[in-house]
């Protein structure tokens, strides 16, 4: 039985949009706001709830509610920079200021990655900062996914990632536009773990004008059973070989 086969979650991907001024670090880089009031979701293009297989991508037809064990995050890309900023919740609720506000702490950060073996094998876990490198451990094979300034040092393989999979349904959503069609379309024929099939369609983060105005919210909740986390640590191989 391959590694993945029995890896099966729900999702949701909704696109959000910034209203109003953005921000700028000490260094005078872009950042969103760290003000909820500053976000608008656009709910008619969301994906509503999806259950993910290594078989199939399912819409869901009716879910009262966030199902139970649901996390959150919300992604942006500088298309200047070329890097992702990432928020460890749903920037347009107030658990996103709580959280920020209450340690005084920035509330977007840069995508980051941990170096690890797993079976001998080194890997890259994609990581919501702090994390303990910027780069993965080697040269990036999914440009698509990871642009150029993610490639690590080592020249002579590819890397192989695994992760939290919030961040990569996020960069996922990135290579689509941002219409509720066009991801689930993407995340079922694309995001085939542990394969990234080629995106033809009208990547978001290759458009300047938008990229700095629409994000994404991403939602991923458990299935009784399944330990995501087995997964997302690379215990049951690589969610995503970086060259095949």
């Amino acid at each position: 039985m391959e590694p993945l086969a029995g890896l099966e979650f729900y999702f949701k991907i909704t696109p959000v949009r910034i209203v109003g001024a953005d921000r700028v670090d000490p260094l005078g880089h872009w950042l969103p706001p760290d003000n909820r009031g500053n976000f608008r979701c656009d709910d008619s293009n969301s994906t509503g709830w999806c259950h993910w297989s290594t078989s199939a991508v399912q819409t869901l037809d009716s879910v009262p509610g966030d199902p139970a064990g649901v996390t959150s995050c919300s992604i942006f890309f500088d298309y200047e920079r070329q890097y992702f900023l990432l928020a460890q919740a749903d920037c347009t609720t107030r658990r996103f200021e709580a959280i920020f506000r209450g340690y005084e702490a920035e509330a977007w950060r840069r995508l980051g990655f941990r170096h690890v073996l797993r079976h001998g094998q080194p890997l890259s876990l994609l990581q919501f900062d702090p994390a303990d490198h910027f780069t993965m451990h080697a040269r990036g094979g999914i440009p698509q996914l990871l642009p150029r300034n993610y490639d690590g040092p080592g020249r002579q393989e590819y890397a192989n990632v695994a992760g939290k999979l919030l961040i990569l349904l996020g960069l996922a959503a990135f290579t689509s536009e941002p219409e509720s069609r066009s991801i689930v379309a993407t995340i079922r024929d694309s995001f085939r773990l542990p394969y990234w099939n080629r995106n033809y369609g009208g990547p978001l983060k290759d458009d300047p004008s938008l990229s700095r105005m629409v994000g994404y919210v991403v939602k991923v909740a458990p299935i009784r059973g399944v330990e995501l986390e087995d997964y997302e640590e690379g215990y049951c191989g690589p969610l995503l070989y970086g060259r095949y």
